[in-house]
């Protein structure tokens, strides 16, 4: 879903408006990833949104606000020698790092806008970051170095009272075999303003410009689309339906946790839609990683990729 931009600004993609592809058929903040220049060139196939864990057995209620993460971690480590991590998340420099500083960027009403990117809400999202670390002590050192394995592992195995990560945890939570096994909940990052933000993933359809069979192609979107098959995908493949109206006792009577899944779906946030979102990304790797590993201040790490960011896209 990052890529739609790009492939349609170099035109290999065919616009989809003159098929009159049902848009509100997906969850919001799906669609405009697939949208460029003011058309229509990808649907969404399937989501994928990264939330927040948490163990329900340690934390009795979801948190509220990113304070409240704190507070519930501190009294999990307290309560349960165990649980070694208050809060697992992804903080290596790669684009797991991003997407986890989206969700964050959520709980304090920042925006990853790469025009205004040295916002105080966006640095307050990024010094909680480094603060979970070094001042709060939920999370340790070693998430500077995460990606999404290690928060599975450590999730998995007990030791953590909240995670960061993708939908497929929830499924593996649930199985038979599992130490947290009717012990998780998961939610969108707890937001002080009330909007919380869920970075979104996923994969998107879309017709080849130079295509001559596009009405064919079509005819597959809107099969591979279609409540049932989107089923049927979820089913054999885990991957989340991109359609809502796939969710329904159908797949939740073999299912469950797919039902528990649709709040944090309905935050899903966008990274940001442009062509130029691979170079962005790379800035903004290196300065939140400098941030989070204490090397910069969380401003000048971002009013730093800010100014790398505009030179990169003539912005």
């Amino acid at each position: 879903m990052i890529w739609p931009a790009a492939f349609a600004k170099a035109g290999w993609l065919a616009p989809l408006d003159g098929f009159g592809p049902s848009l509100d058929s997906f969850f919001p903040g799906q669609v405009q990833s697939g949208q460029y220049g003011g058309h229509t060139y990808a649907i969404p196939w399937f989501i994928n949104a990264e939330g927040l864990y948490y163990r329900t057995d340690l934390v009795p209620s979801p948190p509220k606000t990113p304070m409240d993460v704190v507070t519930a971690a501190k009294q999990a480590m307290s309560n349960d020698p165990s649980i070694k991590d208050g809060l697992a998340f992804e903080g290596d420099k790669y684009e797991g790092l991003v997407t986890a500083y989206i969700n964050f960027l959520g709980g304090f009403g920042g925006s990853l806008d790469p025009a205004n990117l040295n916002t105080s809400q966006n640095q307050q999202a990024l010094q909680f970051m480094h603060d979970t670390i070094y001042k709060y002590g939920i999370a340790p050192q070693a998430v500077t170095g995460w990606e999404e394995p290690n928060v599975e592992s450590a999730y998995m195995s007990g030791q953590a009272a909240f995670a960061m990560n993708w939908p497929y945890v929830l499924a593996e939570a649930e199985a038979n075999n599992s130490p947290v096994k009717g012990k998780t909940g998961w939610i969108p990052f707890p937001s002080e303003t009330g909007k919380p933000q869920a970075a979104l993933g996923g994969d998107m359809l879309a017709i080849n410009a130079k295509s001559a069979h596009q009405a064919a192609a079509w005819a597959l979107i809107q099969y591979l689309t279609s409540p049932q098959a989107q089923i049927q995908r979820a089913l054999a493949a885990g991957d989340p339906p991109a359609v809502q109206a796939a969710y329904t006792q159908q797949l939740f009577a073999k299912a469950p946790y797919f039902k528990d899944e649709q709040s944090v779906f309905a935050a899903a946030t966008p990274r940001p839609v442009t062509p130029d979102y691979p170079k962005i990304s790379e800035e903004l790797q290196t300065a939140l990683s400098s941030a989070l590993t204490g090397q910069v201040s969380a401003s000048d790490a971002l009013a730093q990729a800010q100014s790398k960011i505009q030179t990169l896209t003539g912005g």
